[in-house]
């Protein structure tokens, strides 16, 4: 899952076509993705890595339910990419829709419960924790 914390460097260092932004969509999980990989790139450059590995976190369980669902986790990789590419340099928008998209999920018992256990999967691809977790 380290493309999540590529993906979200890559797009914080890209630059914008609005030509093309989609209308950011809340029930979108792409979009939704997108607004958490924004997110914990500028806790990255904050230096949180704990809220890196929270948003890294969300992401897992965006892309974890796509699959569930029968979706393909790719396609909306790469939505999530073309989506971020014509927002980042929106950050009131980014930042309303990543309130909203974390609104949902903390409404999400699945997410809930299983919040513990995602935030240990990405701990380990956040380098602050990477020295940490290594023998």
């Amino acid at each position: 899952m380290r493309i999540l914390v590529l993906a979200a460097a890559s797009i914080g260092l890209a630059g914008c076509s609005k030509e093309a932004a989609a209308v950011p969509d809340s029930n979108n999980p792409a979009h939704c993705l997108a607004a958490f990989n924004y997110d914990a790139y500028w806790f990255k450059v904050g230096n949180q890595p704990e809220k890196v590995a929270e948003y890294l976190a969300r992401g897992f369980y965006v892309l974890e339910k796509v699959k569930s669902a029968g979706g393909s986790q790719a396609q909306v990789l790469a939505e999530a990419k073309q989506f971020s590419l014509g927002h980042v340099q929106d950050s009131k928008q980014m930042d309303a829709l990543g309130l909203t998209c974390g609104k949902a999920l903390a409404g999400d018992e699945r997410f809930r419960a299983e919040f513990a256990d995602l935030i240990k999967k990405a701990r380990p691809l956040v380098p602050q924790f990477e020295a940490a977790a290594t023998p």
